[in-house]
């Protein structure tokens, strides 16, 4: 568990240290032809699609001991409002999960849920990092472990879009969070009570940005 609480601040950091190089990086592109439009820069719209895809770890829970560790394959769609500056993100998202156990070998986990909360993005030439707030709620179905679950947590994601064209950007996100993870006992293994744990969670994603 240590190991892994290691690898994850590292990711965290190091991170932290990849969005922050364009808002230090000189703008010296600024200065132009006046005779270029406005229209030939790179912007981010008031209201942006973002497809992205990623992985995934969390933690063993705390206090639960229905669901180990596992590792997570991520889908999300984020629908961004609000532009550079501050705003709203709702983020759909999939998730398949794999936890290794004892008993049933490799069990796959399936959840849908949402991102919901706040960002601030900067502008720094055609790059825009971002930073947020937000919450993570989603539901776990039935599977060899559980029942059935929820998984909340609050989450704080460290972003970048980058963009090639003038509607179209490349988006590296990452994020630290913790929360909980109520299950409902097992199918006729673990019995039908309800637990509860928290623990660290984290992931890293890539996609598109448009526009």
């Amino acid at each position: 568990m240590t190991k892994h609480i290691r690898l994850v601040t590292f990711v965290f950091i190091l991170a932290c240290l990849l969005v922050s190089i364009p808002a230090f990086a000189a703008e010296n592109n600024d200065k132009k032809d006046e005779g270029k439009q406005e229209s030939s820069e790179p912007r981010w719209g008031d209201f942006t699609l973002a497809p992205k895809i990623g992985y995934a770890y969390y933690q063993n829970l705390r206090n639960n001991t229905t669901i180990p560790g596992r590792h997570s394959m991520l889908i999300q769609l984020d629908f961004d409002m609000g532009g550079p500056g501050s705003g709203f993100i709702f983020a759909p998202y999939y998730a398949m999960q794999t936890a290794k156990t004892t008993i049933f070998g490799k069990v796959r986990m399936h959840t849908l849920g949402a991102d919901f909360g706040m960002r601030y993005a900067f502008k720094a030439g055609n790059a825009f990092p971002y930073i947020g707030l937000q919450t993570k709620l989603g539901y776990i179905f039935n599977n060899d472990l559980i029942d059935h679950g929820v998984e909340l947590f609050g989450r704080l994601p460290l972003g970048l879009t980058y963009y090639i064209l003038e509607d179209l950007g490349i988006v590296i996100e990452t994020c630290i969070a913790y929360g909980t993870t109520i299950t409902k006992g097992g199918p006729g293994v673990l019995g039908t009570d309800w637990n509860w744990g928290h623990g660290l969670y984290t992931d890293v994603s890539v996609g598109i940005r448009w526009p």
